[in-house]
Formats: structure tokens, sequence, C-alpha cells
């Protein structure tokens, strides 16, 4: 049976989405104006520590992106200039990069890696799984142009809104982390000054996230249109 999506759910759904990561910010802020420092309620919602609700809401997207991909590659036709392949490998990034939020990998990579001292790293050690995530990336491009640039002539707006969200993933993900680490927790500014720039980085990440899934539900959308080519 063929899986349809109806008309409104991919803007339905990002709104829900965006509503969800404004209410965690806000969280954020008030359990570490108003709870312990270290108790229950602060590790829940704090946006700057792993295992917990926003990490578990930010990698719930990404699987959803990645599963979305993987229902094209069963439920579309495909041919050379966009092939299954294709579908299979952008599903399986995404729920690469679901594990790796639900599970801190890059963190792990951070700590294996400490040792290799021509590795760029921000301050204090960190950030050392940015490099070889960034060469994996740009190999993946490299591979992929040919589907890429065939989406991006044949499904221009769908694919842009995609882009818009990796976009904004990267900006908070990386280039916000490398100014956390290099200029705000290098110092001793006050505490709100942290809790705003570790807001900013996750709330970017996370509505990036959404906006990619929106666009994910929109491409399958189109695709189902024309006969899933």
């Amino acid at each position: 049976m063929a899986i349809r999506i109806p008309d409104k759910f991919p803007r339905k759904l990002l709104v829900i989405c965006l509503l969800i990561e404004i209410a965690l910010v806000m969280l954020f802020f008030l359990t570490a104006l108003f709870s312990e420092q270290g108790g229950l309620l602060y590790k829940l919602f704090n946006l700057d520590y792993e295992k917990n609700i926003p990490t578990l809401f930010s990698s719930l997207q990404l699987a959803a992106v990645g599963m979305v991909f993987f229902v094209m590659s069963r439920e579309l036709t495909h041919d050379a200039s966009l092939p299954i392949s294709f579908d299979i490998t952008v599903g399986a990034g995404f729920l690469f990069l679901s594990f790796d939020e639900l599970l801190s990998v890059h963190e792990r990579i951070t700590s294996s890696l400490k040792h290799i001292d021509y590795l760029p790293r921000f301050e204090g050690d960190h950030g050392l799984w940015v490099a070889p995530y960034l060469a994996l990336g740009i190999l993946l491009l490299l591979i992929l142009r040919k589907p890429v640039l065939h989406l991006l002539r044949t499904y221009r707006r769908e694919s842009l809104i995609m882009l818009l969200g990796a976009i904004l993933f990267v900006l908070g993900g990386v280039s916000l982390e490398v100014l956390s680490y290099e200029l705000i927790r290098a110092h001793d500014y006050p505490w709100y000054v942290y809790a705003l720039e570790v807001a900013m980085e996750e709330f970017l990440e996370m509505v990036g996230i959404s906006i990619v899934l929106y666009g994910s539900l929109l491409l399958f959308k189109a695709r189902s249109l024309d006969g899933g080519e």
C-alpha cells in the first residue's frame, strides 16, 4: 500500500516542532534560574548536556528524516539520475547522526583522537570530531554530486528548503560551538552570556533539523506526484 502524505501535514509538523523547540529553550532558562544546579530538572532540560530531553528530541527528528529517505527508497521508482542508492545513503547518514546525537558518538571520537597533535581543535582539546566529520561530509557530497545536482534542478524548492535547514544545523553545531570554546568558555563571562550562546547554538541545530524534515516530506510528496523519479 502506497504511503501518502496529507497536504497540510508537513507544515503542521514544522509548526509543532518549532513550538517544542521554543518550549525547550524556555525550560532551559527557567530551570537554570530556579532549579538546583545539578538537580534532576536542571539535567533534564539543560541544552548543553547529553542524554536528556532536548537530546532525545533532536535525535528523533534526525531519525525521522532518515526514515523519510528510507521510505522513498522503497515506495518510489528510481532511475540513473536519482538511484535508489542515493535515498539509502542519505537515510543511513541521518540515522547515524541520530545515533550520534543520542549516544554522543562525536564526544567519544574527540576523546579517542586527543593524542593526534596535527588535528585541528577548539580550546581545551574540544571539537576534534569536526575535521573527520567535515572530511566525510565532503567525500559524500563528491560521491553523490550527480543526484544532488539533479534534485536541485528538478525539485528546486524542496532542495533549497533542505539546504537552508542544513546550513542552520551546521551554523549551530559547528560555527557557534567554535565561538563558544574560543571566545566565551575560555573567559570569565557572566553565566547568562554562556547560557545565551548555548541556547542559540542548540536552537539553531533543532530548527535546522525541523526545516530539513519539512523539506524531506515536501520532497517525498513532489517525487510521488512525478511518478517517483
